[in-house]
């Protein structure tokens, strides 16, 4: 019974005295439902504690290359290499105390969407045994992943444009890119709206716009989730009618007070007998005008 009751105190004081670190290597995305067309990136996570470093790591990532292609890693931790074989890529960290892999991303590894593939698995495993910096054998758990990519909207067609208060030529059809809008010579400035098709588009060049004499060509930018653009385009022709405005913006007469005043032509002021000359000051409200 002695025995017995030694046996297990001494197993109890075993465990106590030896800490237990639960290790787990795991793989993450950064876009679970990539475009085909575009990229993501497969991250390797370490999920140690944050007091352990790693030594040693040696992992193969294998995926379906019908689905993907592998394009490059990016490092967030130093002194790993990655290449690629035959479907697979190695990650790799030879034994070194320093620099040491702790907890967080490793590695990005960046991947291509060739097609549409419903949740696809991305698998890790270990080539040889990781290590912590004191030389023993890592017990880790590696963790799978899995992308559903998409084919996108692949869609850069508006649903509805058009300009605040007017009517733009011809009436909007999203099929039709190029529109026409004349507007009086008073008009300095006007409102483009933009609905978007879907959700997922971009849209630029909507909201206001000032308005130069003449034409003004506006454009309106589209652009869908898997990149395709289009460009929709207004022509506003501001009509020029400075031609007919023979009005004054300013007008002085040294030694008076005569001050210019909106559609009067003649104007009169008495002046002393000493005055021999007079200096006339005036400016059109045109800049097509010409003074005499």
């Amino acid at each position: 019974m002695k025995r017995i009751n030694y046996l297990i105190i001494l197993f109890l004081l075993l465990i106590i005295g030896t800490p237990k670190v639960l290790a787990s290597t795991y793989l993450d995305v950064t876009n679970k439902n990539p475009i085909v067309g575009t990229t993501f990136d497969v991250k390797i996570n370490y999920d140690y504690g944050k007091d352990v470093k790693i030594a040693e790591s040696h992992y193969k990532i294998t995926y379906d290359t019908s689905c993907f292609t592998y394009e490059k890693p990016f490092w967030s931790q130093q002194g790993g290499t990655a290449r690629y074989e035959n479907g697979a890529v190695y990650v790799d960290k030879e034994f070194a105390e320093l620099p040491s892999w702790v907890d967080g991303t490793i590695v990005f590894l960046t991947f291509k969407v060739n097609k549409v593939c419903n949740s696809s698995r991305i698998y890790i495993e270990e080539t040889a045994p990781a290590k912590y910096i004191n030389g023993s054998i890592v017990d880790q758990a590696l963790v799978p992943t899995a992308v559903s990519s998409e084919l996108g909207t692949n869609d850069t067609q508006l649903a509805n444009l058009y300009i605040v208060n007017y009517d733009i030529t011809p009436a909007f059809n999203r099929s039709i890119y190029n529109y026409s809008l004349i507007v009086d010579g008073n008009v300095s400035e006007v409102e483009v709206k933009a609905q978007a098709g879907n959700k997922k588009q971009t849209i630029s060049g909507a909201g206001k716009h000032a308005l130069a004499y003449g034409d003004n060509r506006l454009k309106i930018g589209v652009k869908d989730e898997v990149g395709h653009e289009a460009t929709y385009e207004i022509m506003v022709t501001r009509k020029d009618n400075r031609l007919k405005n023979t009005a004054l913006k300013q007008l002085s007469v040294s030694n008076t007070d005569i001050k210019v005043e909106k559609d009067k032509y003649v104007y009169s002021a008495t002046v002393s007998r000493s005055v021999s000359s007079i200096f006339i000051s005036a400016t059109p409200e045109s800049s097509n005008s010409t003074l005499t």
